[in-house]
């Protein structure tokens, strides 16, 4: 798709996703938010996310040569002006879209599209006073949106087709998966399927009183490997491995009131003879799991609910403040 100008309005943490998005995609943006600190700061928070997008090999080009092609605007006429595609990421209130999106309006060009990236209000609530309502929608991103590649495409019953399918085919272009949404359902999709499940696993706990909690660490194997390889960046694990060691996650559960009843872990062990493996291994196990992060691979509990809530301990002479009695020792 030709490169074009996208304008987004509102420099909170969904405008500048948006604006990574994009820009990645070598369209031309602008940034417009009535805040000044929000404004000055969005090229540097820009710049910081592109810089993490590089490290990990998803930025095929230049951090600066993306900052390039951002320009921030402190009026709102100038940063609009040109788009095709102009992204509202104002504060989640209806009055508030309404009047942005009126002021939109006014200064954009005639046939640009103008899209809220609102996550719950329907689009008709704030569109119904446009003069032109067929060229305005919902585009409702995952967040962030330049790593969770969907974005939700919820129309009112005035959005003409040709918007529609403009919207569809900038997404696409950039990278997203477009999923179109009809009807307005309240909560759109997104929500709606998130909260359905929260709120069958919040029945089962009430209902049954029981918890299943598995976890897995493979960073803690691919650390490992490196390990052996001697390319252990500077001996110390990557900055992504934060698995909860079982006895942590016990802690854990005693917090939310619940007991573990059964509880299993698996160690990985290299498969070698070596001296140095022998004694490496032999104190991780005598540190006890709460330190097993390190080196551990999996774990799976069953928990049940507690009938008793739990009472404060206070300081007890020799001892740590502890919630719940005399602390454990490692073992």
């Amino acid at each position: 798709m030709a490169q074009m100008k996208i304008a987004i309005v509102g420099a909170g943490s969904i405008g500048i996703g948006w604006s990574v998005l994009f820009a990645c995609a070598r369209h031309h943006v602008s940034i417009y938010d009535p805040e000044s600190a929000q404004l000055e700061s969005a090229k540097n928070r820009i710049g910081e996310r592109l810089t993490l997008l590089k490290l990990h090999g998803l930025l095929d080009e230049d951090v600066a040569h993306v900052l390039d092609r951002i320009t921030v605007f402190d009026n709102l006429a100038s940063a609009v002006s040109g788009a095709t595609l102009i992204q509202e990421c104002g504060p989640e209130r209806v009055e508030i879209k309404r009047e942005i999106f009126r002021e939109i309006e006014s200064s954009a060009d005639v046939d640009a599209v103008i899209a809220s990236s609102s996550s719950a209000i329907k689009p008709s609530e704030f569109t119904n006073e446009m003069k032109h309502p067929e060229r305005a929608l919902v585009i409702h991103p995952g967040n962030p949106p330049y790593l969770i590649l969907v974005g939700e495409i919820v129309p009112t019953s005035r959005t003409s087709d040709a918007v529609i399918a403009r919207v569809r085919e900038i997404l696409e272009s950039s990278g997203m998966s477009a999923v179109l949404v009809r009807n307005e359902p309240q909560g759109f999709v997104f929500n709606r399927l998130q909260g359905a499940i929260l709120r069958e696993a919040y029945r089962v706990l009430r209902a049954e009183g029981r918890l299943v909690v598995a976890g897995l660490n493979p960073w803690s194997l691919w650390g490992l490997r490196e390990m052996a390889l001697g390319s252990w960046f500077g001996n110390r694990l990557p900055p992504e491995c934060h698995m909860i060691a079982l006895g942590r996650l016990r802690d854990w559960m005693v917090l939310l009131e619940f007991e573990m009843d059964r509880g299993r872990f698996g160690c990985y062990r290299p498969m070698c003879d070596s001296d140095m493996w022998l004694k490496r291994w032999a104190w991780a196990e005598a540190a006890g799991d709460r330190w097993w992060p390190i080196c551990g691979a999996s774990y799976l509990i069953g928990a049940v609910k507690r009938s008793k809530s739990m009472r404060w301990v206070g300081l007890v002479p020799g001892e740590r403040r502890a919630m719940f009695g005399r602390p454990q020792a490692a073992r």
